[in-house]
């Protein structure tokens, strides 16, 4: 299956091309070919490599849905697992989506009158030189405010996630999406002002963060 990389007559091919719903794939597949750049400009040859060598070949297979529809299936690759690589970091939140999806039917069984909120909490940016110290720190007030009465999920899905500020400076935040019980609204409901209170209070700052809740 014909990849990003130049082919030998010069000419460039996408995956695109072939599937227009894997563009995607195009895109994460030249941000890693430039990390990968990266990586041995600064001495990380080895992960240079294994980075440029990520899903370099797709084997793929004609599969019809229940429609009738034939589609292509990935059938087969070499992925390079690489914790920073965008292509593999893609794939992995795809399977934890799946996997989300595929556990959702059992969840709604299991509290059919259950809601769903969305909460992003933030911090101020850092220095990339102090990320893993900031990171730290948070996922420890995180897991001091799953350990308050007035936490009111009944479980939760968390994910990390860093974006980059205009001034080059790392902005590290969590979003989190929480089970909360039918009454939620009525008793037990935190105000937006309440959950910035409480997070701040988790971190042990002082300053209080920014954050979003939605339902």
């Amino acid at each position: 299956m014909p990849t990003s990389k130049k082919s030998e007559g010069g000419d460039s091919w996408y995956l695109s091309d072939i599937s227009p719903a894997d563009k995607p794939w195009d895109i994460h597949r030249a941000q890693s070919e430039e990390l990968a750049k990266i990586y041995d400009s600064i001495g990380y040859g080895r992960y240079s490599e294994r980075i440029s060598e990520c899903s370099e070949w797709l084997a793929y297979a004609m599969k019809s849905n229940d429609e009738g529809e034939v589609k292509l299936k990935l059938r087969d690759a070499r992925f390079c697992r690489v914790r920073h690589c965008p292509v593999c970091q893609w794939r992995r939140s795809l399977m934890w989506r799946a996997k989300f999806i595929k556990a959702l039917p059992e969840i709604q069984k299991a509290f059919p009158n259950g809601r769903w909120i969305f909460v992003t909490l933030t911090v101020k940016n850092c220095e990339l030189t102090n990320l893993r110290a900031t990171l730290n720190w948070m996922n420890a007030a995180w897991q001091r405010l799953t350990q308050r009465k007035v936490f009111p999920a009944l479980g939760f899905i968390k994910s990390t996630e860093v974006t980059r500020g205009a001034d080059g400076t790392a902005h590290p935040h969590f979003h989190c999406l929480m089970l909360v019980p039918a009454g939620y609204f009525k008793r037990g409901y935190l105000s937006h002002a309440k959950w910035t209170e409480l997070w701040q209070s988790c971190l042990k700052s002082d300053y209080a963060p920014i954050l979003d809740v939605r339902v």
